[in-house]
């Protein structure tokens, strides 16, 4: 199975033209991007043209807005901080 999942992920790797695959001790592995310009030009982009869908699109939506307060150097004063663990509090939940 996890052969499946490291071809996939070299596949959007390749696709984006960015980003790190890493492989866990655990037996996992992730597809990740920590390049802010990759994020800011090319992700959020592709997104914007190619919406996801149900509580993913929410998700990419508070993803974008914090991509904003960085960008716009928001997140340097403490108060600002909050902004983003507000946000990251608010993506990837199930509600049943």
């Amino acid at each position: 199975m996890l052969d499946n999942e490291i071809k996939l992920l070299n596949m959007v790797k390749s696709f984006f033209n960015c980003g790190l695959i890493i492989h866990s001790k655990e037996e996992t592995v992730s597809f990740i991007i920590v390049d802010k310009d990759s994020i800011q030009n090319i992700i959020i982009p592709h997104f914007l043209n190619y919406s996801l869908i149900g509580t993913k699109y929410l998700d990419f939506l508070s993803f974008k807005k914090a991509g904003d307060i960085i960008n716009y150097k928001e997140h340097l004063l403490y108060k600002d901080i909050k902004k983003l663990v507000n946000i990251s509090k608010s993506m990837n939940t199930l509600v049943f």
